[in-house]
């Protein structure tokens, strides 16, 4: 009980040092409050703060429906501030991914002794994986909030689930021949049968909701999961052989992908031209050379630490021998459902691998800088729960080396604060706050910026600033908004623009000179007054009749105002 209270202690301390560490160095916190992070937070604000219809609104091509919208549509009422509610998201991805490990390492039938040393072990390494960000900023996006995390932590429960189903699938059936049990043992099968049922309903559901949500969970759990299952019916004893589980599984993955597709022939989802901006190739090597250049230049150790976390995986596999953990004479059992787990966080690190890598190259979808990072979490994290099993293996020998792990989590978190690169201070932008003391002295209150800023104008704003994005020639950037914010006037005319992201020649051309010209975080402020109103207004009846254009065009039909 002491040990279970110092190991949650350790959990507890290295969540709260993950959530500093989000305002540690520029790079992390670029990671941790971009944009891509910001877009469940400025659905909602448009949709239940600002009120307006979901009609015109340009979803992502991953829309993050669940479990990322669903989860911030539920917190954010409760909180006022938007870098708190960004905070809380975050909390709640650590502790849901961490609940998600739990449930998987607990979906096999082991020994008392194993499956505590399995929760110690992952209540620790999961510990020591928080704090890595603050060193190693390239593990951060394993930890994804509308970045594919959520889908890639509820792979988690989805293959514990399966593994689940087919254990008890495949359990023995008990038998009992008292003739005055019988009407209880029917009753009871009744009962297994209706349950047995809502589980199998609940994970189609389950399946269906992720792969509309994120096509990437197709990669992290569907595809994987396929292989294992197809890898499993071939293998097994022909009496045992069970097609139903094998066209279940292939019927509810085929419904989610039809149902994205369905999605993605609507008017919710629109990926922009510049979209797949690379070259499709057959050249598979090409996507792994620029990635692996664009590691080193930019964080060589996490590239580093993460070939040594698989790599220091192998001599256990090869030179110590098997634990028994059990008197002379005994084996440990090696159940059917262990060994899936095994094979199934093998199989979602290269699957999901080569499945994106295979994908994006054909697609064009990769830049120069190779494979996005945030693509590839079951790369970045499973090495996690592949230690967590192997260590349980051999229990007796990592069992005495568990304790270097709570001086080394302590060690760790000391000297990040002692260097500065963790500090007891919340995250805090300086463009946004100085705009919103700026807003005192000038009134402006709507903005023009690029993709990138508007985004932090419109979600971290304590004055209820809102800032559209454009392009840096002032077309609309139809790109996780909605055309209302460029159509509807309803709030007033642009008064105020953000660059450099937008070209200061082309706003000097479309509004005249501005009234007065600030700097907020080495950002040029135009802010213009009322003199100006008519010429915004011209130009968003401009816009507006481009939008039109864009819908005839593009053969979609206009369904707002």
């Amino acid at each position: 009980m002491k040990r279970q209270a110092e190991e949650w202690i350790v959990f507890a301390v290295s969540v709260f040092f993950f959530l500093l560490s989000l305002d540690g160095g520029s790079v992390l916190r670029s990671l941790a409050f971009n944009a891509d992070v910001l877009y469940p937070a400025v659905v909602y604000q448009d949709l239940i703060i600002d009120g307006n219809s979901l009609q015109g609104w340009s979803l992502t091509p991953s829309p993050f429906f669940f479990p990322d919208l669903f989860v911030y549509f539920c917190l954010r009422p409760w909180i006022a501030d938007g870098v708190v509610s960004v905070y809380v998201s975050y909390l709640f991805q650590v502790l849901w991914l961490g609940f998600s490990v739990f449930y998987f390492l607990g979906s096999e039938n082991g020994t008392t002794g194993k499956r505590r040393f399995e929760k110690s072990s992952a209540t620790l390494v999961y510990s020591f994986f928080l704090i890595l960000p603050s060193f190693f900023s390239g593990t951060f996006s394993a930890i994804g909030f509308a970045s594919h995390g959520g889908a890639f932590s509820f792979s988690f429960v989805s293959a514990g689930m399966w593994i689940r189903m087919n254990a008890r699938k495949n359990a023995p059936k008990r038998v009992n021949d008292k003739p005055e049990d019988r009407s209880s043992l029917g009753t009871e099968i009744e009962k297994k049968t209706v349950v047995h049922i809502v589980r199998y309903v609940l994970f189609a559901v389950l399946q269906i909701l992720l792969l509309v949500s994120d096509p990437l969970y197709f990669f992290y759990f569907s595809l994987p999961c396929g292989v294992l299952n197809v890898w499993e019916f071939f293998v097994s004893e022909k009496e045992k052989r069970d097609v139903r589980s094998l066209l279940f599984f292939g019927v509810v993955v085929s419904a989610g992908l039809y149902c994205y597709r369905t999605l993605t022939r609507s008017d919710f989802v629109f990926l922009p031209t510049g979209y797949y901006t690379g070259t499709p190739s057959w050249n598979f090597w090409k996507p792994i050379e620029d990635t692996i250049r664009h590691q080193i230049r930019s964080d060589a150790t996490a590239l580093l630490l993460l070939v040594f976390a698989y790599l220091s995986l192998v001599p256990i596999f090869v030179f110590l021998k098997k634990d028994k953990g059990q008197s002379p004479g005994r084996t440990l059992p090696q159940t059917r459902s262990y060994s899936l787990r095994y094979r199934y966080l093998l199989l979602s690190v290269v699957l999901s691998s080569l499945g994106i890598l295979g994908t994006g190259t054909l697609s064009g979808v990769f830049r120069s800088d190779g494979i996005t990072l945030r693509y590839l979490i079951p790369l970045l994290f499973c090495w996690v729960p592949l230690h967590i099993l192997v260590w349980s293996e051999h229990r007796n020998f990592f069992k005495a080396k568990l304790k270097f792990l709570y001086i080394l989590i302590l060690l760790m978190i000391g000297f990040s604060f002692s260097s500065g690169r963790t500090r007891f201070s919340a995250y805090e932008d300086a463009l946004v706050f100085c705009l919103d003391e700026k807003r005192k002295e000038y009134g402006f209150h709507k903005g023009m910026s690029d993709f990138w800023t508007s985004r932090r104008i419109r979600v971290f704003s304590g004055t209820g600033l809102r800032a559209d994005n454009f392009f840096p020639d002032l077309h609309p950037e139809y790109w996780q908004n909605t055309w209302n914010w460029y159509t509807d006037p309803s709030d007033g005319e642009y008064d105020f623009a953000v660059t450099p992201g937008l070209d200061r020649n082309e706003l000097i051309n479309s509004f005249g000179p501005p009234k007065f010209e600030i700097t907020c975080d080495k950002q040029n402020i135009l802010i213009w007054d009322e003199t100006s109103a008519e010429r915004f207004a011209r130009f968003r009846e401009e816009k507006n009749r481009e939008i039109d254009l864009w819908h005839k065009l593009t053969g979609r039909k206009r369904t707002y105002r």
